[in-house]
């Protein structure tokens, strides 16, 4: 979305506020998000505050506007909303993606073992977070296990929670749903920028097309995997048959997600006797419950 608003208002290039002025890549795609693409991203309010204070003197310098997308701590919804409601009075313009979506793809595809891209690593921080009955020391085997069994329930439950936290957003916040943001994206991102008066430059849009394209098939090829590929996996796991999962390359929550497949689709459990997760089916058969 960040990258779509200043492409389709015809910049060149835009203001970071790690990196000073930097050119607008022509495709942003590196896997399945605008990773190439340096967005603003700082976090915690304190981070958003000084980024605000730093866009405000750039933006009167450089005459045009400053874009950002804030990280925060996702398990907090009310801690997001008052911080969401905090941009508002200071003059900034919100757009909120709001989840509806109990399965979060984007999640489950990029935290694999290296973690988030933000110091997280498998069975610490993140999923210290997510999980109960977890700590530092806790060993990854068991990490694993808790997720596999809290985390459909926990993504449920949250969900629920978010949705009455959302009502208390700020009337001036545009909220789009992920589906209409990933599947009506070439509907979605017109309203964005008529919302905000800003127009779109009529030559840039065929591009911007492309590029929502190619965005969205790796969305779909990540989704296909999880709704499609995993289960098969998990029956593999619990009917005995042989599949090598080292072309997968499982991250640590794709482990945990097979785990959850095999007790909610089979009403087994897989019970690992170590930290070691086997990369062949007919190998974790062995370890059903």
């Amino acid at each position: 979305m960040d990258w779509s608003w200043h492409w389709l208002k015809g910049s060149e290039s835009y203001w970071n506020y790690q990196k000073g002025r930097v050119p607008l890549v022509q495709d942003p795609i590196l896997d399945m998000n605008a990773h190439g693409h340096s967005k603003n991203h700082p976090t915690g309010l304190e981070e958003w505050r000084k980024f605000i204070r730093m866009a405000k003197k750039e933006s009167l310098i450089a005459g045009e506007d400053v874009s950002l997308y804030p990280n925060h701590d996702r398990r907090d919804g009310k801690e997001f909303v008052n911080n969401v409601n905090w941009f508002v009075k200071q003059g900034v313009d919100v757009v909120v993606i709001e989840r509806t979506e109990d399965l979060h793809y984007a999640e489950l595809s990029a935290r694999g073992e290296k973690g988030d891209g933000h110091g997280n690593k498998p069975g610490h921080d993140f999923f210290i977070g997510s999980a109960p009955l977890t700590s530092d020391d806790t060993s990854v085997r068991k990490m694993r296990e808790i997720i596999s069994i809290t985390y459909s329930s926990q993504q449920r439950t949250w969900l629920k929670k978010l949705k009455e936290e959302f009502k208390h957003l700020d009337k001036n916040v545009m909220k789009v749903t992920d589906r209409d943001w990933i599947y009506k994206t070439e509907d979605t991102m017109p309203r964005i920028m008529d919302r905000f008066n800003q127009p779109i430059m009529r030559d840039r849009v065929a591009h911007w097309h492309d590029v929502v394209k190619k965005w969205r098939g790796s969305h779909q090829n990540i989704e296909y995997f999880y709704n499609t590929t995993m289960p098969e996996i998990a029956k593999k796991i619990v009917d005995g048959e042989s599949m090598d999962l080292r072309p997968f390359e499982f991250g640590f929550l794709d482990e945990c997600f097979v785990m959850m497949l095999v007790m909610v689709n089979h009403s087994c459990r897989l019970v690992l006797t170590d930290d070691n997760f086997p990369k062949n089916t007919k190998d974790l058969h062995k370890f059903l419950k």
